[in-house]
């Protein structure tokens, strides 16, 4: 390192590009000795080594490059350090020509430009990738006026842009799928504002996208549960798992017909909710059969009850309640433990979850 490139305050610091700016013989390119820098290129010298944010500096009309430690990396091990007190065209020679040469001439006459998710074709690791950044490229004037230089600052969004493109053709092929199925479909954002519905879901309810976006699906909600659904909904949209509700929606014609609606949240490598995906299932023979079968019940002389594929106890019938004088609640899913003795619980767990697990009848 030169003792001499060392002192002058506008390299000091910098971390790693820093120490290779310092120790470069910049007599040998057309900057010349950093003695004889303009005053507004070792101001902004000064500005980029101490930025966090990736930043890099053409000068002149050669577009010699200087550069930070937050931009080394999106150079990758093809350009760096090659890419230090050379030219841009030849460090980027592969998008000169047809992408980035007419925005620095642009610059260079005292335009300033941005760009979000600029897609550029790179060759930063031996091979052509798509990258993407956000840009702003500002011209640095020397102080007669004239532009000297281009100031680039540069956040690479490449990730984030793959991330979306996924997801975005992960959609397509949901919206595809979800347009020839039966059941009823949706999109919702992270904050649960539902923006696409399956053309069944249109076709079930003769409104239009525009009317059913965002919250307008309370439109088709029964009166008598919309505002249960509402207060449910807020709660759901905050929360990082799948669920299920059911309730009534309107048709076309008016009649009103229960669905079984499922959502799942797609999240990010953060864990941050970016999507809601949604079927809603049409339930009403299997209500109405439920209905029937609970009403049977409610008439037979025997205690009955019913569970699910869990063997969570989910209905017992009057007489069982007034057997036990329990309320459902205090039943419910294993609640029925406080009825069987102490001394008989350990063998009819036993026998119950053999009977979940294996499918055969249950007798205790």
């Amino acid at each position: 390192m030169s003792d001499k490139n060392a002192d002058y305050y506008f390299l000091r610091g910098g971390g790693e590009m820093g120490a290779l700016i310092r120790a470069k013989d910049w007599s040998k390119t057309s900057l010349g000795d950093p003695a004889n820098w303009p005053q507004s290129l070792c101001t902004m010298v000064a500005v980029m080594l101490d930025n966090p944010f990736g930043m890099y500096i053409a000068w002149g009309s050669e577009y010699i490059q200087l550069y930070n430690d937050g931009y080394r990396p999106i150079l990758g091990a093809s350009k760096h350090p090659q890419a230090l007190g050379i030219s841009i065209r030849e460090t980027f020679s592969e998008i000169w020509d047809n992408i980035i040469g007419s925005i620095f001439d642009d610059v260079m006459v005292g335009k300033a430009v941005g760009f979000p998710d600029l897609m550029l074709p790179l060759n930063r690791n031996g091979f052509v990738e798509e990258c993407y950044f956000d840009f702003a490229y500002s011209p640095i004037r020397k102080d007669n006026g004239e532009v000297g230089g281009v100031l680039v600052t540069v956040i690479e969004t490449t990730d984030k842009k793959r991330a979306e493109n996924q997801l975005k053709e992960s959609e397509e092929r949901f919206s595809t799928l979800a347009d020839n199925m039966e059941n009823l479909a949706w999109l919702a954002n992270g904050e649960g504002w539902i923006y696409w519905y399956n053309k069944r879901w249109l076709e079930y309810t003769g409104l239009t996208l525009e009317e059913m976006q965002g919250w307008g699906w309370q439109k088709v909600h029964h009166p008598d549960h919309v505002e249960r659904i509402v207060e449910m909904a807020k709660k759901i949209w905050s929360t990082n798992e799948t669920f299920e509700l059911t309730f009534p929606l309107r048709r076309h014609d008016g009649e009103f017909r229960w669905f079984l609606t499922r959502g799942h949240p797609v999240t990010n490598e953060e864990g941050k909710i970016i999507r809601w995906i949604g079927t809603n299932t049409d339930i009403t023979e299997h209500k109405e059969a439920e209905e029937q079968f609970r009403q049977m019940a409610e008439r037979m002389p025997q205690k009955v009850w019913t569970a699910d594929e869990l063997g969570n106890r989910n209905y017992f019938n009057q007489v069982m309640l007034d057997y036990t004088g329990l309320t459902f609640d205090e039943l419910k899913d294993w609640g029925w433990k406080k009825i069987i003795h102490p001394e008989d619980w350990s063998k009819t767990k036993q026998k119950w979850e053999h009977s979940i697990n294996t499918g055969e009848d249950y007798e205790n």
